[in-house]
């Protein structure tokens, strides 16, 4: 198996384990709260912005994204 293929597998392996963790979160969210997309909102913008703020390329990436989710909402 390529590196290239080795890699892709282990990034899918830790996306399955964040989504996993975040569905957790969520129904404990509305467990608690009814509606667990306020809740969600603060803490993953708080994780995101560590994450993103750890390379240029990332925080260039998110801010870029950002910036065109913003021209297609208004």
């Amino acid at each position: 198996m390529s590196k290239f293929l080795r890699e892709m597998e282990a990034r899918s392996a830790r996306s399955a384990m964040i989504r996993e963790a975040m569905r957790a979160y969520e129904d404990s969210c509305r467990a608690e709260y009814g509606s667990p997309y306020a809740a969600m909102a603060g803490v993953l913008e708080s994780l995101l912005t560590s994450l993103a703020a750890d390379r240029l390329d990332s925080t260039e990436d998110v801010v870029r994204q950002l910036k065109r989710l913003t021209k297609e909402v208004t």
